[in-house]
């Protein structure tokens, strides 16, 4: 970035304005146009009149080079204050990008759950137990993927993070809420953290230990890892499982139980039978579920008298959708037409779904009994949804369409590098320097693996690889080649830009080394 003004630099060479330098001085600094006026106390003047007349102000062509010259001034302060901002934040970005890694050298040995365990199927996915009693990373190098695009993710919220990368920090110690569950990773089944806030969810429960070091030896809960995908993301064969349940696509992407969910195993047919036992089900597990979704008789139910609605069961439905009485039913637990509609598309809930039964009172007890739950089935833990369904504190922005996240990280990251942009085209526009494109390429770049950081971590790893390497070979060209100019610049600019520079280099080198 260059730092030259008309009035800084000819006050900086001591340019007598009326002289032949700084006519030269001029036709250097493109304004050709002003080679035939000279200042003279502040006003311009024609020096070469033709009609032998003072013009007594400022001739037209000179007018125009004045607000060149103004536009120049302008432009390079604009400038200048995008490359310190631009600076700042990409050095914020790679001090996170450092403590990330070094925190991935606290990461405790491998435990390794084989097919056994009862916890994948095929290995095609991994999923918690419930509140934290299993969190688990990926592979330290992510498969392959940048530090940076794991750690942007990292940052997200639960729901949208990627197989590879799921991960439980040890800030979290000893979690006491479903926010601070996440998911075990998908494929791999190397599982590095396996702290549990419950010794009953955990025989390997090491009360010595703390308790972001337990590992987990024995699971005493089978895992069912398919029912918070969409039915498109399920493999064929689940699929066909499933399909003899009575499930199919309109019915599982709208959380529509079919009949089977509601009979106990005996009396499922053999063909369900098959078909549960192919997806991991046990008797003893079915008959659980069935247990836990059972209703009271008694009170008001909505639509059919005679025959209760199991837990959930208006989960699917809008506020209008519903008979009058479920609605005062929900309203009594908290909830109106807003909070269960939810519009912005980011799962609030009532406060009372995090009391248990015996915390209800007696009103807000009958009102859950209506709505198809008893105490049984209030108090069973959170399903691997209800885990996961929760507002990230570093959530900025969500999107009705895919809540898609936006996060800090991910903000950060792109105003940094449109700050890039920006600076490089006005630099490119004033000096035309082909090399000021490089600047512009590595924020466009930058930008592009900011916006695919939740969306397509392997894009944004190729465009990130791309633009670090960029930024590193533009810091180096702007502190030790041709902007070295800067010397010619007011003192106040010279050092920002310089402080800016040494920021910009340092944080290129990190991010190139991580």
């Amino acid at each position: 970035m260059k730092l030259k003004t008309i009035e800084t630099q000819a006050i900086d060479n001591n340019l007598d304005t009326s002289d032949e330098s700084f006519r030269s001085f001029l036709e250097l600094a493109g304004l050709g146009d002003c080679v035939d006026y000279y200042c003279d106390g502040g006003s311009y003047h024609d020096d070469d009149d033709d009609d032998g007349e003072s013009k007594g102000g400022i001739p037209s062509t000179t007018a125009a080079a004045a607000r060149r010259v103004r536009n120049a001034k302008a432009s390079h302060l604009v400038s200048i204050l995008l490359f310190v901002v631009g600076s700042v934040l990409y050095l914020v970005l790679a001090v996170w990008d450092y403590r990330w890694a070094r925190s991935v050298q606290g990461w405790p040995e491998d435990v390794l759950l084989d097919y056994e365990d009862d916890i994948t199927y095929n290995n095609y996915r991994l999923k918690l137990l419930y509140y934290g009693s299993v969190a688990g990373v990926a592979e330290a190098e992510g498969g392959g993927r940048s530090r940076r695009t794991l750690l942007g993710r990292m940052r997200g919220d639960w729901e949208s993070i990627s197989p590879w990368v799921n991960f439980f920090h040890p800030d979290f110690d000893f979690p006491s809420k479903p926010t601070a569950a996440v998911k075990v990773d998908h494929s791999n089944v190397e599982i590095k953290y396996v702290p549990s806030m419950y010794k009953d969810d955990n025989l390997a429960f090491d009360v010595d230990s703390p308790p972001n070091e337990r590992k987990l030896v024995e699971l005493t809960r089978e895992v069912l890892a398919y029912y918070d995908e969409f039915w498109i993301d399920l493999p064929v064969e689940i699929q066909g499982a499933f399909g003899v349940l009575g499930y199919n696509e309109t019915t599982w992407n709208n959380s529509i139980e079919p009949e089977s969910s509601g009979l106990f195993w005996d009396d499922l047919t053999p063909e369900q039978r098959d078909a549960a036992l192919f997806i991991r089900y046990t008797a003893e597990m079915w008959d659980a579920e069935v247990l836990a979704l059972v209703s009271p008789t008694a009170g008001p139910v909505p639509f059919d008298a005679t025959e209760a609605v199991e837990p959930g069961y208006y989960d699917s439905y809008s506020w209008d959708e519903m008979p009058p009485e479920v609605q005062d039913a929900f309203e009594i637990l908290g909830y109106d037409e807003e909070l269960w509609d939810d519009p912005l598309g980011i799962s609030l809930k009532a406060s009372t779904e995090d009391n248990f039964w015996a915390d209800l009172t007696p009103e807000q007890q009958d009102a859950a009994s209506i709505v198809g739950y008893n105490q049984q089935s209030w108090d069973v833990p959170p399903t691997e949804s209800d885990a996961y369904d929760v507002l990230d504190d570093d959530s900025l922005i969500y999107f009705t369409k895919h809540n898609w996240w936006v996060g800090e990280y991910t903000v950060v990251y792109f105003s940094a590098s449109f700050c890039f942009v920006l600076s490089g085209f006005l630099d490119f526009f004033m000096e035309k320097h082909i090399l000021d494109l490089l600047t512009v390429l590595a924020g466009v770049t930058g930008c592009i693996a900011a916006v695919y950081l939740s969306n397509n971590e392997l894009l944004s790893s190729v465009f990130e690889v791309i633009s670090v390497h960029f930024f590193l070979f533009v810091a180096i060209k702007d502190l030790f080649g041709e902007e070295s100019l800067a010397g010619d610049a007011a003192s106040w600019m010279k050092r920002i830009w310089v402080l800016a520079d040494i920021e910009f280099l340092l944080g290129a080198i990190i991010d190139v080394c991580l």
